[in-house]
């Protein structure tokens, strides 16, 4: 079974170009979660769209987990890496993904892009998808801190290391370094 790299971080932050870089260089298989969840539900997810509340945002974490387990069965390869969030943002709150869905998902390695709030809002603004839920440099700050604080928290919880990665132009390399491709 291939091993899964968890690469969280807020909207906008560079994690699909990071992805996308390393799936082109060091061969490793890219999915979003949120293309998960659209394939498992048949329905368009954006990121703008708004979670309601904590049930619907653990539902949603189990269709992931679901979703996932279906990829993976019968594919070959060492790595997968999967682009998603850490924290999952509201309307009025943050609901931090639950340790269960880690577990769940047998995470082997975390990673969190880590970038200036500014260019996350000029990069949702340029695509079209800034989030409804309060797509301010602040509000960003305040998820990116929130989203950091809860990888450190479930990476410690499961014994492993967290990667964390400054957006660059070289973002994939550094992580590809740190884990030894």
């Amino acid at each position: 079974m291939p091993r899964l790299l968890f690469l969280g971080g807020i909207p906008g932050a560079g994690k699909t170009t990071v992805a996308r870089e390393l799936e082109q260089r060091w061969s490793v298989i890219h999915v979003v979660a949120s293309s998960l969840l659209e394939q498992r539900t048949g329905s368009e997810i954006y990121e703008r769209r708004t979670i309601t509340d904590t049930v619907e945002s653990e539902t949603n974490q189990e269709l992931i987990v679901s979703a996932y387990r279906r990829f993976v069965m019968n594919l070959e390869c060492d790595w997968i890496l999967l682009d998603g969030h850490y924290i999952v943002p509201a309307m009025i709150s943050l609901f931090p993904v639950k340790l269960q869905t880690f577990l769940e998902l047998e995470v082997a390695q975390y990673a969190i892009l880590i970038c200036d709030p500014r260019h996350s809002l000029e990069r949702l603004a340029s695509r079209g998808t800034l989030p409804t839920w309060g797509g301010s440099i602040e509000r960003l700050q305040a998820y990116q801190d929130a989203e950091l604080k809860h990888a450190h928290c479930i990476a410690a919880m499961t014994d492993q290391s967290l990667m964390i990665v400054h957006d660059s132009d070289h973002a994939a390399e550094d992580l590809a370094v740190s884990l030894g491709w």
